[in-house]
Formats: structure tokens, C-alpha cells, sequence
């Protein structure tokens, strides 16, 4: 019996140690080497507009950018990852999946909230200075001043070694 409860308090301490890590692991920059990759519709010209070389690939950030979340299930298995957050009025979901030595974060975007695209380029700068803001950075940064009136952001965490989302 006490060896026992010796087990279980040496693995509670372990897992919230564990989970203290990788918690407080996630927010920071992204490293010069890893590349932030865009995927979705209108990645070319949205890339141009922030300097990217190019749509695609992968990347400690990835950007996912569709028009309507119903989209959102068709970009590389990523809907999953967004999953009932990508849905209704929301405009901007964060997934941040951070591990003690790889933090990963992707960020979904509802393109409607900026127009239909239709008229792209020039890419509106409000939808510019969010990309912008979201690639900075490995946590969450605050929305531009230009679109808080879309309503806040929504986060969720992916847990590591497929432990689902928060």
C-alpha cells in the first residue's frame, strides 16, 4: 500500500512538472531558421503582401487562411486541429502545440471578415497587419487595433504525444 502511494505521488510530480514545461514552453519567437508557412486561399497573394517567398511548405507557424470555415476541413488535415472552433462568427483561431523543445502554433483565418478577396491585391492592411502579428511570434499576441471590432481571438492548446486539445 505504501509503495503504492509512493508511485502515485512520484507520478503526480512528474506529470505536473511535465505539463509546467511544456506549458510555459510556448510563447516566444520563432527561430530565423524555421520558416513560417501560409497555406490556403488567396496564400500567393497574401504572401506577397507580407514578404513571404512563397505559399506552402511548413513552418514553426503555420497561417491558414480560408474563406469560410467550412474550408478549414480541406487544408492538409488541419480541421481537425480547429475543430468547433472554426465555426460561426469566430474571424481568428490560435492552436498553439507547445513542446519543451519544438512549440508549433497554427493560426486559422476567416478571410470573409476582411471582404471576399475578389479585389486582392492590394491585401487590405488590416488583414496584413494581422498576418504580420501572428507570424511574430510563437504565443498570442494581441489583435491589431484595427480588428478588434471582429471580436477576440480564440486559442486552444494541442496537448503533446496526442493528448487532445484544451
Amino acid at each position: 500500500m505504501r509503495k503504492g502511494l509512493a508511485a502515485l505521488g512520484i507520478g503526480a510530480v512528474a506529470t505536473a512538472g511535465l505539463l509546467w514545461v511544456i506549458l510555459n514552453a510556448g510563447p516566444g519567437t520563432p527561430p530565423a531558421d524555421q520558416p513560417v508557412a501560409l497555406i490556403g486561399d488567396h496564400a500567393p497573394v497574401l504572401s506577397q503582401a507580407v514578404g513571404l517567398p512563397g505559399p506552402g511548405g511548413t513552418g514553426t507557424v503555420t497561417v491558414a487562411a480560408v474563406r469560410e470555415w467550412t474550408q478549414a476541413r480541406y487544408l492538409q488535415g488541419l480541421g481537425e486541429v480547429c475543430g468547433d472552433s472554426c465555426e460561426g462568427d469566430a474571424w481568428l483561431v490560435r492552436v498553439i502545440a507547445p513542446y519543451p523543445f519544438d512549440t508549433r502554433k497554427t493560426v486559422f483565418i476567416r478571410l470573409s471578415a476582411f471582404g471576399d478577396g475578389n479585389d486582392w491585391p492590394p491585401v487590405p492592411s488590416c488583414l496584413r497587419a494581422v498576418l504580420v502579428n501572428e507570424m511574430s511570434t510563437l504565443g498570442a499576441p494581441d489583435v491589431p487595433e484595427c480588428a478588434q471590432a471582429l471580436g477576440p481571438a480564440q486559442r486552444r492548446w494541442q496537448l503533446p504525444f496526442g493528448m487532445g486539445l484544451l
